[in-house]
């Protein structure tokens, strides 16, 4: 469904490549944590709300860009992929 990536099948290089930069991230979040990089002391919330673009058959339908022009909202963002 998403074009950003090419497989649903991966080797074991890919798999340590991945476990590589989760490490990396998860070690970077928690010097941030430590340092109170990530805090400011104020209240803060948030949400997200999810849509999936579908066509008439209710397959993935690759309308996001022409979505994004039509809603023409400041709090609506795309994702990466184009079917969401």
């Amino acid at each position: 469904m998403r074009d950003e990536i090419s497989t649903h099948l991966f080797d074991q290089a890919a798999y340590q490549q991945f476990q590589k930069r989760l490490e990396s991230e998860t070690s970077l979040l928690n010097e941030w944590l430590d340092s109170n990089k990530l805090n400011d002391n104020k209240p803060v919330a948030g949400f997200e709300q999810e849509a999936w673009l579908i066509d008439k058959h209710f397959n993935p339908a690759p309308l996001n860009q022409k979505f994004m022009g039509l809603a023409k909202r400041d709090y609506i963002c795309a994702e990466l992929a184009e079917f969401n």
